[in-house]
């Protein structure tokens, strides 16, 4: 049963008294906006006539942070040029000791803002002439294309050297390798061999160029490989594009490592660290996405490429040894060589050949 409103329920003796009830006085009402000659009369009146105190700041920049301290502690101050060109804030002698309490507090408590950046490493000794081995990797890239000519499907090692899906899927190991090394026409062979030379650079100066062209090398035939796996039969891609971007990628992973090196801010999203990272994926979609291009084959190397940098971090920007260099290298060519030993044989035989 409800009680009508009209008829309240009779208080409990047994129940205990309410709280006396709290007014708390009204707070001052703001000073309504002056306009900008008597808001500058009266900043100016404030200080009165009395001593004053100056405390000068080096920098343009460096009165803002000071006067937001002051104001928040509602000490009067005035913003003046000083000698030399900095300025100079004044301060009422009877409130120099609030300001100088204030000023430490804000400086105690931004001591580490903004942090000190670490300066990236210099580029090692053995690595500062990256350009030769990036330059003689896309020269020896045209000089392949020049032996081999454009792509023909009709010539037999050409055709068993193409990224041909169903027969990378049927097991033609060598196909994601050899086909880096062919191309449709010149200005394919030659878009590739500047990205190749300009990536390649970058990385090499940072891995050493027998670790970084490996990289390049096996993640490109990753990224075919794994290309070839989504697309299934039918799909047949040339060129060393797909390597191109898997430099793009093994960059953007070594340089996210090195920025975060310096900031420690890995985990903020906008951070300075992730930027490398989109600045990669932005080069991904404006030279990978092509009317005529392998558009799975670029992304798929590209996180081939990625991985290949995760990889390569603890040997970024550090000295590592010549032999292993000399043994990347040399393994590179070997693998190269065998891939195409390997279709050579295919096409000889017509096992190779759709």
């Amino acid at each position: 049963m409800k009680r009508h409103p009209a008829f309240p329920a009779e208080p409990d003796p047994a129940a205990p008294a309410p709280p006396p009830e709290v007014v708390l006085p009204p707070l001052p009402a703001w000073p309504p906006p002056a306009a900008p000659a008597e808001a500058a009369a009266e900043a100016s009146d404030d200080l009165g006539e009395g001593p004053t105190i100056r405390i000068r700041c080096q920098g343009w920049r460096k009165p803002l942070p000071r006067m937001a301290a002051l104001a928040a502690a509602r000490i009067p101050y005035r913003l003046e040029t000083g000698g030399g060109g900095g300025w100079e804030l004044v301060v009422p002698a009877e409130f120099a000791i609030p300001a100088r309490r204030e000023l430490s507090a804000y400086h105690r408590v931004n001591r580490h803002w903004p942090p000190h950046r670490q300066f990236l490493p210099q580029t090692p000794a053995a690595y500062r002439h990256a350009a030769i081995p990036a330059l003689v990797a896309a020269l020896l890239l045209l000089l392949f294309h020049g032996i081999t000519g454009e792509f023909d499907p009709a010539v037999p090692a050409q055709a068993a050297g193409a990224a041909d899906a169903g027969r990378i899927l049927a097991g033609d190991w060598w196909r994601p390798l050899t086909a880096l090394t062919l191309h449709a026409d010149l200005p394919h062979v030659l878009a590739n061999a500047v990205c190749l030379a300009w990536f390649g650079f970058f990385l090499i100066r940072g891995v050493g160029p027998g670790l970084g062209l490996l990289a390049i090398l096996l993640a490109g035939s990753a990224g075919n490989a794994l290309a070839a796996l989504q697309a299934g039969p039918g799909h047949v891609a040339v060129g060393a594009s797909t390597a191109t971007f898997a430099a793009l990628g093994s960059l953007a992973t070594l340089q996210v490592s090195r920025v975060w090196k310096g900031w420690r801010d890995l985990l903020s999203f906008w951070s300075r660290s992730w930027l490398p990272l989109l600045a990669a994926v932005a080069l991904l979609a404006f030279l990978g996405t092509a009317p005529r291009a392998d558009v799975g084959g670029h992304a798929w190397g590209f996180l081939a490429g990625l991985a290949a940098g995760a990889i390569l971090i603890p040997c970024r920007d550090r000295r590592t040894s010549a032999w292993l260099q000399a043994a990347a290298l040399l393994a590179a060519a070997a693998l190269l060589a065998a891939a195409w030993h390997a279709a050579f044989q295919a096409s000889g035989s017509g096992t190779g050949t759709p």
